[in-house]
């Protein structure tokens, strides 16, 4: 059955597609059966897929992980989103590349003592997206370390959030060492190389600004010697 004209012209403006799009949606508007089956298929969006492990609310997982969601209906890709926050208004990690033969994906090294929050949705072969999931989370197991800054360590690094986009890091070398520093993300990903130099011994200060697309409520900074790697966890003030 056709749909009627008035109703795919909406049909066009509520989901905004492209103006080359739109072009061939109207220029068939007058051939009933081409246009009958470009509609469906764009109208047509996959369901929302069903997250299967591990468990809503699992605590003391590992920390490499193996997310898993049912086949939905009509995918062709698959949408993960995991976020620091169950209102996913952060972003850990985003895949919209997921192909729809599978349906797992492995994230990790997640720090521990970590709690991650995450979803998936499906597109359909003409890119059109299906509700997302029910939002599941999960928490790796270990406590959080916070490493010591004393003066008898060979580094030690101590780190501030001072505001929720700016942090202060301090690292003291009780010798000349070359030293990498970055931020991570809590599955290990570097978001910033902050530095990589030869420092002199003593008290190193560094200031370092999140953009948007960097931020995150939750940040590690590994600071690494060509002898000792050391992470210390960071929530920055809200």
């Amino acid at each position: 059955m056709k749909m009627p004209e008035h109703q795919q012209s909406q049909w066009i403006a509520d989901n905004r597609i492209s103006a080359r799009q739109q072009d061939r949606a109207y220029s068939s508007l007058h051939n009933s059966n081409a246009a009958c089956d470009w509609f469906q298929i764009q109208m047509d969006a996959p369901a929302a897929p069903i997250l299967l492990a591990p468990p809503n609310g699992a605590q003391n997982q590992p920390l490499f992980v193996t997310l898993q969601w049912n086949a939905a209906q009509g995918a062709a890709l698959y949408d993960l989103h995991i976020s620091g926050d169950p209102g996913f208004f952060t972003t850990v990690l985003r895949d919209s590349t997921i192909p729809a033969s599978v349906t797992s994906r492995r994230i990790g090294e997640i720090f521990p003592g970590t709690t991650l929050y995450w979803r998936v949705r499906a597109k359909n072969a003409a890119g059109v997206a299906g509700a997302w999931s029910a939002g599941w989370s999960f928490t790796t197991q270990g406590a959080t370390h916070v490493s010591s800054y004393s003066a008898e360590q060979e580094v030690s690094l101590h780190v501030v959030g001072v505001s929720a986009r700016e942090m202060r890091i301090h690292c003291k070398l009780k010798h000349s060492e070359y030293v990498s520093l970055r931020i991570v993300n809590i599955l290990g990903q570097e978001i910033i190389r902050v530095l990589e130099d030869e420092l002199p011994a003593g008290e190193h200060v560094r200031t370092v600004v999140l953009h948007h697309a960097e931020y995150s409520p939750i940040l590690g900074v590994r600071l690494q010697t060509p002898s000792m790697v050391r992470t210390q966890l960071v929530r920055m003030l809200q």
